[in-house]
């Protein structure tokens, strides 16, 4: 019993000199003139080259605090809102719009309005500031070689002549999930009821990830499945025997999905100025050309960047065209209706 006690005493001085301790590092922090402080909900290895970059050209240092370093238990969106009255952040970098709108539903951002956003297509934007999307992934079909006819639309997965020759990642994963919200809200709920019906008629496989969709591809299982374009070049690039397609790029089709790396400003900043430059720097022509570069292969938004040959320019490339202040409804509606079909596809 004794025992027992002293390691919770134990535990609980621990746990108060950890608090105490970021707390002094976080008054640390905000007291230092040259620094901005970025939260990120996107990859590391993306990410890291960039702001070393920033940190070189600016003369300033970057503390970077990514989603993996947070317990707080609803993540580092969590965090951000909880510190809504005493922020310790100054911008929030992260790989999907629905983080930034959540933000700015809780008033946890600030509208600012880069120069460096001049350009970018107003579907990649907020308005008035609150975020600004730049270097795209994009949901690609990736269809091994031997296939003599590729598929060009999403519509494939429902086509006859494909039935138990396709495969789609699990529609719970994030990009997953924004490709058929994207659906849903093209086709309407009555077409895309139709259109989960004609995938379950036509068997289509669900895996657990982009990566083995990917190689099961490569290996001739199946035809063809929709991933994002980094898996798509990174197959290519290692020699396997598949292609991608940009889908749906008719007039009358949905255009092909792209998903934004996002920049925010965080409201009452300690380091607004600083948060300012490194949006501004993100934002860049310049940064976009490096990503492209990059073993992501995102898709500059700002036309005439230089970029790989296998990435497609902006302005060539028909895109879905989606209001994402209407995204988290149409996300919540369109999961609903998914997971029922997910469900029924494994009875």
């Amino acid at each position: 019993m004794k025992r027992t006690f002293y390691i919770i005493l134990i535990c609980a001085i621990s746990a108060l000199t950890l608090t105490s301790a970021a707390i002094l590092f976080s008054l640390k922090i905000q007291k230092e003139k040259r620094i901005v402080v970025v939260y990120l909900k996107t990859d590391k290895r993306l990410s890291q080259s960039i702001l070393k970059d920033f940190e070189k050209e600016y003369n300033l240092k970057v503390h970077a605090v990514y989603d993996s370093d947070i317990t707080h238990k609803k993540g580092i969106v969590g965090q951000l809102i909880s510190q809504r009255g005493n922020p310790h952040a100054d911008v929030f970098w992260c790989d999907e719009p629905k983080y930034a709108l959540k933000l700015k539903d809780r008033g946890v951002s600030a509208n600012y309005i880069s120069l460096n956003s001049v350009g970018i297509p107003p579907e990649f934007k907020d308005p008035q500031g609150y975020w600004t999307g730049f270097s795209a992934k994009a949901k690609v079909i990736l269809v091994n070689k031997k296939v003599p006819a590729k598929p060009k639309s999403i519509t494939a997965l429902t086509e006859p002549v494909w039935r138990q020759r396709c495969a789609i990642p699990d529609p719970a994963l994030p990009s997953s999930q924004l490709q058929f919200t994207a659906l849903f809200d093209f086709f309407g709920e009555e077409r895309f009821q139709f259109f989960l019906s004609g995938m379950k008629n036509n068997r289509v496989t669900i895996l657990p990830d982009e990566q083995l969709c990917a190689d099961k591809v490569a290996s001739g299982e199946f035809d063809f499945t929709i991933v994002d374009n980094d898996i798509g070049i990174s197959s290519i690039l290692q020699g396997k025997p598949v292609q991608m397609v940009y889908p749906d790029q008719k007039n009358s089709q949905i255009g092909c999905l792209l998903i934004p790396q996002v920049a925010v400003l965080i409201k009452n900043a300690p380091h607004t100025e600083n948060g300012k430059k490194l949006i501004d720097y993100l934002l860049s022509r310049e940064t976009e050309q490096k990503l492209a570069f990059s073993d992501f292969a995102l898709i500059p938004l700002h036309e005439g960047v230089p970029a790989p040959n296998y990435i497609p320019a902006i302005e060539r490339l028909k895109i879905i065209r989606m209001d994402y202040s209407l995204i988290t409804p149409k996300m919540n509606q369109s999961s609903k209706i998914l997971g029922e079909w997910v469900k029924n596809q494994s009875q």
